[in-house]
């Protein structure tokens, strides 16, 4: 039966088979252009340890020092206005989380560790280092290094300084111009020189 059954329906005149979706192509061009922009990302991040999927350089990024530079996926260095510096000394690291923006200007220097946390902004021309790199009253005496932590979801506004030390806890917000030497807590909003908070409801708050 089921053999009578399937030759009817070969054999129907109103019988079509049914239609292939159409084949969507990019264009050439758009191809070309996405190809030659991750090479150029592979070129400029070629002395870095790690670099995660997805993750962009625009524009100029210069990296110095024997230390480790790990990034995470999808991160964006916009250096299209003023170049972008990573500057791990030997022994010392780097490590920029996943789905970071650090725009242009801005210098990172480490002698022992500094790390961004996961979907943080860095404004253009911050300064993020994890040295005093000499003491006030010696200039050949170098003091030890303290290690620079941002977490997660973190906003720091242009010219932003980030001294020995600094931890930024989630979601604060630093506002520009603002030089940051301690602990910062959550979700708060922070400006001046020393940095005081002057609020909360950052932008972890906002995320719910």
């Amino acid at each position: 039966a089921r053999g009578r059954v399937a030759y009817i329906a070969s054999t129907n005149d109103d019988w079509r088979p049914p239609a292939t979706p159409a084949t969507v192509r990019r264009p050439y061009l758009s191809i070309v252009r996405d190809a030659s922009r991750t090479l150029a990302t592979a070129y400029k991040l070629r002395d870095c340890s790690v670099v995660g999927p997805g993750s962009r350089v625009v524009g100029r990024v210069w990296i110095h020092g024997e230390g480790r530079i790990v990034i995470g996926a999808r991160v964006l260095l916009d250096g299209t206005r003023a170049p972008i510096e990573l500057h791990p000394e030997q022994g010392a690291e780097i490590v920029i989380a996943d789905d970071v923006v650090i725009e242009g200007g801005t210098s990172i220097e480490a002698t022992h560790s500094v790390s961004i946390g996961p979907r943080t902004h860095v404004g253009m021309y911050c300064k993020i280092m994890d040295s005093h790199f000499h003491a006030l009253d010696d200039r050949f005496e170098r003091p030890p290094a303290k290690a620079v932590f941002v977490e997660q979801d973190v906003q720091l506004g242009s010219h932003v300084i980030l001294m020995a030390g600094a931890h930024v806890g989630r979601g604060t917000t630093i506002e520009a111009r603002t030089v940051v030497g301690r602990s910062i807590g959550r979700n708060a909003i922070a400006r001046g020189i020393p940095a005081k908070i002057h609020g909360h409801g950052g932008t972890d708050a906002h995320r719910g």
